[in-house]
């Protein structure tokens, strides 16, 4: 059995495949990390559930106490099987679903104006 008490998942959550896949090799498991960035193109997409309802196995951490999730989907059963060890539940949602891509995204007046008054300065 491994010996993996804190392990984090970084990478870009593609609609239609999944970013995690749970291990039963990681009993020991204390903190899990999983840390997707997200692009939101239409209002019809939503981040996608991490654990499917009905799953056939149980959870397999069952020592977990710390708990990342970043863009958690509210109908993820996940939240239904969490163990009593868990202390600390961070969902995060940064930046809040946007709607557009960063190549357009354009700054509000008012930080243009701050801006061009310290590079004039």
């Amino acid at each position: 059995m491994a010996r993996v008490a804190r392990t984090a998942f970084h990478g870009e959550q593609r609609f239609g495949k999944n970013l995690f896949f749970p291990s039963n090799n990681m009993a020991l498991l204390r903190v899990l990390e999983i840390n997707a960035s997200e692009e939101f193109e239409s209002n019809d997409q939503i981040p996608k559930p991490l654990w499917q309802p009905g799953l056939a196995e149980g959870f397999p951490y069952q020592n977990l106490r710390r708990l990342s999730i970043t863009f958690p989907c509210v109908e993820d059963a996940l939240f239904t099987c969490l163990p009593p060890t868990l202390r600390k539940l961070s969902p995060f949602c940064y930046p809040h679903k946007s709607l557009a891509k960063y190549s357009t995204f354009s700054m509000p007046d008012w930080i243009q104006n701050l801006q061009h008054r310290v590079h004039a300065g």
